[in-house]
């Protein structure tokens, strides 16, 4: 059975950081699925493109096919609730995460990022206080745990044996 790890937040959370991260440390059979890199670069940013649908169609393909899959990125629940909760609610192996941190330390984070590609005024347009699941054990995650703390924390909640 998969075991799936949702790790959802504002942009400039550590969301992609962490999930880079469990992906280097699980290794093989881990599919990383990254809301950005999808509707970014396969879909080309733009009103009305299917970056919802394909998420869903990798999850299924995750799902049949992988040990581990991470799903990662801004995820905000009026978009992709819906499509979340109906492959996971209610299941074992679901891990999931929320970055629920300030506006002021997202942006303290993106603006310590090589790639800081947006700033405050696209930032603060994005950014959605509080903006949870409801997934059963749905896991907050504060200002105050470091990157190694959260995946240290993440491979215990899955039980990974390196």
């Amino acid at each position: 059975m998969t075991k799936v790890i949702i790790i959802r937040g504002n942009s400039g959370s550590g969301k992609s950081s962490l999930a880079k991260e469990l992906q280097n440390r699980i290794g093989f059979q881990t599919l990383l699925i990254s809301q950005d890199t999808i509707r970014r670069e396969m879909l080309y940013d733009k009103p009305g493109n299917k970056t919802v649908e394909l998420i869903d169609y990798l999850i299924r393909y995750g799902l049949e096919n992988c040990d581990y899959m991470i799903i990662e990125g801004i995820l905000k629940e009026h978009r992709y609730g819906d499509m979340l909760r109906k492959h996971f609610a209610g299941k074992k192996n679901v891990f999931t995460y929320y970055y629920d941190i300030s506006f002021e330390e997202t942006l303290r984070r993106h603006k310590n990022k090589e790639n800081a590609e947006f700033g405050k005024e696209e930032m603060s347009k994005w950014f959605v206080a509080h903006d949870y699941l409801g997934l059963e054990n749905e896991k907050i995650i504060t200002e105050h745990i470091s990157l190694n703390e959260m995946v240290e924390k993440v491979l215990e909640d899955i039980d990974f044996k390196e």
